[in-house]
């Protein structure tokens, strides 16, 4: 299941693929970076990496602003 922010739901199809491009090997694992420029991980395989982009997607989409403003501010 894949997520998506209000303002990519105009986008084309080729800008959604795009997602998978977050998705790289590092040196000790797989890691996806963030419209803000975090990088997540390591985790074992590209698979749970994507999958982490979802989750984070999903805790965007659900958190109270609250809490993402100290999530933000760190």
């Amino acid at each position: 299941m894949a997520f998506f922010r209000k303002d990519d739901l105009d986008k084309d199809q080729a800008y959604l693929a795009k997602r998978d491009d977050r998705c790289f090997k590092g040196k000790n694992g797989w890691f996806f970076k963030t419209r803000e420029g975090k990088t997540l991980g390591p985790y074992d395989s590209k698979e749970q990496a994507s999958e982490g982009v979802n989750q984070y997607l999903d805790f965007l989409l659900n958190s109270h602003p609250a809490t993402l403003k100290l999530f933000f501010s760190l």
